[in-house]
This record gives structure tokens, C-alpha cells and sequence, in this order.
């Protein structure tokens, strides 16, 4: 069976996401110059519109659905049916459920290679304080490989937008698109020097650093580092393993997560930290490879752990 590939774009009304897929569409190498049967399914009629006649000419077929609960499994087979389409683009309306429409039933042979989510720069702090806009935001961009902010200028707070979706998302890549048309992609900055002997992460560093480790295990391999953390030793926790780390709201109260680290444990099950408890660990870091992942990650060995007070304000912040 010949896998179509699925291009979904999410992100709410006038976000961009109608110009980005103008700007895909009219790229020769996506359409093969009109040769490559290409289906767009919009969700929602934004300001700017599509040129069917132009379209038709780039050969590409349109479709539009109203409504969320026409886009289901049994409607997207029988697009597959009438437009034998060698790849899809599926323009997602904001105010919608995506996490519905990737557990819907879709044809065996549609595969999702790509989730990107567009964003409006000048506004992204609204949407951040209103509960119900953070919500959906979070939805789409926890999902998302590509995060593009649009509309901005040097007043664009990149450092806080960038480090917002990486807690999120730690794998999303980020762009920011100004005015110019420059595309300026999210550099994490670290204030840590990873130099030293001992790499002492505060509370303030702690978010930054957990997502470059994750992202960047092999950086880290055999380094030393020093933190407080909260720690996660459950009784269905195995023998020889206990988390550590910090929580965080990433998105509202609903949504805090606990960012930590696996941290071997060689010596009496009866005597590893706590559940729960407060430690300062001195660890050295290992990039480990895990197979159900097909990716590196990062695990510790404890070289020093010492029991300490809960701080006043036990979460960490990414912005």
C-alpha cells in the first residue's frame, strides 16, 4: 500500500496559516509542478481565501468541512476514494479538538509526517491569559514538530515565546518569522557553564537546562551536576531507579508536569530517597540510548545525596 502523506496545520483564525499553505502549495518541489495530486481539507474560511482556478491549475483540490463532527474517519475515506490524492494538507480550524482528529479512523494509508502550528506574535501574550485560548494552544503545540511565530518585531519577547513552547514541547522546532520576511529560529540560551567541574544548576537555570539535556544528551555525557529536586519513588518504581526534578505549570493548574531525570540506584531498594522527599543530588550524567524511543536520553549516577527543605516555591518557571 502506497503511504499519502499528511501535512496538518494547526493554530487559530488569521495565526497565518492560510498564507503558509498558499506559500507550500505554490512551491514547485511540494506539487512536483502541479504533477503531484494534492488534497487540501479546510476547517475554517479565513480572511485571506484560496484561488480555486489557481488551485485546479497547481493541481490541487479543494475541500471544505463546516462542521467538527463531519470530519471523521467514514467522511476522510471516502475523500480518499473520490480524490486518490498523492498527499494531503489538512488546514485544522483553532477552536477545534485536534487530539479528536488524530484518534479519528483515517485510511490506513494516510501517514502524518509533519504537524505544523502557526502563531501570531503580536498577540500570543493574550492568548497566554485567557485559560480557555492557553488550553487549546497547549493542545496544538504539545503536537506539533514546526512552531511558527508570525508578525514579528523587535519588541517579540523570542526568549519567553521559545522557552514557553519548549516546555510544552521539548521537540518542536521554532521559527520566528519578522516583518522583513527574516526567519530567525529559537536558540536556547543558557546562563550555566558547563565547564566547570561540578555544574551547579540553580532553581532559575532549571527548566532551561533539563530541556537542552534532554535535547542534547550527548553534551551532557559524563558531566557532573549538582541540583535540588523533588523526588519521584513511587511503590511501583523499579528497584534500581528513582526520579528526580522539579514540577512546573507549564500551561495552567491543570497542567503541571514533573520534568526529571532517571537516577540509578545500586545499592538496598529500602534505603533509595523517598517518594516525595526533598534532596540536593550531586550526579554524574550518562547519555543512555532506549530503544522503545530510538533516541538518547539522560540518566544518573548518583555520586552524593543529601536530604534538604522543601523551598517555599517548590516549582520552577520557564517564563
Amino acid at each position: 500500500m502506497r503511504e499519502v502523506p499528511v501535512f496538518l496545520f494547526v493554530g487559530f483564525m488569521d495565526s497565518g496559516k492560510t498564507t503558509f499553505i498558499n506559500a507550500t502549495l505554490h512551491d514547485p518541489e511540494f506539487t512536483r509542478g502541479g504533477k503531484a495530486k494534492t488534497l487540501l481539507v479546510c476547517c475554517e474560511e479565513g480572511e485571506l481565501e484560496y484561488d480555486l482556478e489557481e488551485m485546479d491549475r497547481i493541481g490541487v483540490s479543494v475541500v471544505m468541512i463546516e462542521n467538527e463532527e463531519d470530519l471523521n474517519g467514514e467522511y476522510l475515506t471516502s475523500l480518499q476514494k473520490q480524490y486518490k490524492p498523492e498527499q494531503i494538507i489538512i488546514e485544522f480550524n483553532g477552536t477545534w479538538d485536534v487530539e479528536r482528529l488524530i484518534a479519528q479512523d483515517v485510511p490506513k494509508s494516510w501517514v502524518v509526517v509533519q504537524i505544523i502550528a502557526t502563531a501570531d506574535a503580536s498577540i500570543f501574550d493574550m492568548y497566554l491569559n485567557n485559560n480557555d485560548m492557553k488550553n487549546m494552544i497547549m493542545s496544538q503545540i504539545s503536537r506539533a514538530d514546526d512552531v511558527f511565530f508570525n508578525r514579528c518585531n523587535k519588541d517579540t519577547d523570542m526568549k519567553r515565546f521559545g522557552t514557553t513552547v519548549k516546555a510544552m514541547n521539548r521537540r518542536a522546532q521554532i521559527l520566528f518569522e519578522f516583518d522583513d520576511e527574516q526567519l530567525v529560529p529559537y536558540k536556547q540560551e543558557l546562563n550555566i557553564d558547563l565547564d566547570q567541574p561540578v555544574i551547579e544548576i540553580s532553581d532559575i537555570d532549571y527548566g532551561n537546562w533539563y530541556i537542552d539535556a534532554m535535547e542534547n544528551p550527548m553534551k551532557y555525557d559524563g558531566k557532573v551536576v549538582s541540583f535540588l529536586g523533588l523526588v519521584y519513588n513511587p511503590r511501583r518504581m523499579q528497584k534500581d531507579l528513582f526520579g528526580v526534578g522539579r514540577m512546573s505549570m507549564v500551561c495552567c493548574a491543570e497542567d503541571t508536569r514533573f520534568f526529571g531525570l532517571a537516577c540509578n540506584w545500586p545499592d538496598d531498594p529500602k534505603k533509595k530517597p523517598a517518594h516525595e522527599s526533598w534532596i540536593t543530588i550531586k550526579a554524574r550524567m550518562h547519555a543512555k540510548f532506549v530503544e522503545s524511543e530510538q533516541e538518547y536520553t539522560i540518566v544518573l549516577e548518583p555520586l552524593r545525596i543529601l536530604p534538604a527543605k522543601e523551598p517555599e516555591d517548590g516549582m520552577i518557571y520557564f517564563n
